[in-house]
């Protein structure tokens, strides 16, 4: 299972390498979500908040209302960084 866990991860980062942001925001940005949902799923929470923080400082799919409501993102919740991400972008759009 470890090895196909690499294998997403750098098929992932093959995808961000070949649709970077400065060439297409559009397709780039989705590639990183995509990047940082394969982290998700393997675990690396770390490097999905480093992720997450990125995205949701530049125009992105991601918002808060999906962290807060997809079951996707039910494990990160509980971390204090989760809530302080959150809380961040919270109040910088009050």
């Amino acid at each position: 299972m470890k090895g196909k866990v690499k294998e997403a991860i750098n098929y992932g980062k093959k995808a961000v390498e070949l649709k970077p942001n400065k060439e297409d925001i559009y397709l780039g940005i989705k590639k990183e979500e995509d990047l940082m949902e394969i982290y998700l799923l393997s675990g690396n929470y770390k490097i999905v908040l480093d992720k997450m923080e990125y995205l949701l400082s530049v125009p992105s799919w991601l918002s808060t209302g999906d962290l807060l409501i997809d079951p996707l993102y039910d494990k990160l919740r509980q971390l204090s960084r989760f809530q302080k991400i959150i809380n961040s972008v919270q109040k910088q759009h009050e």
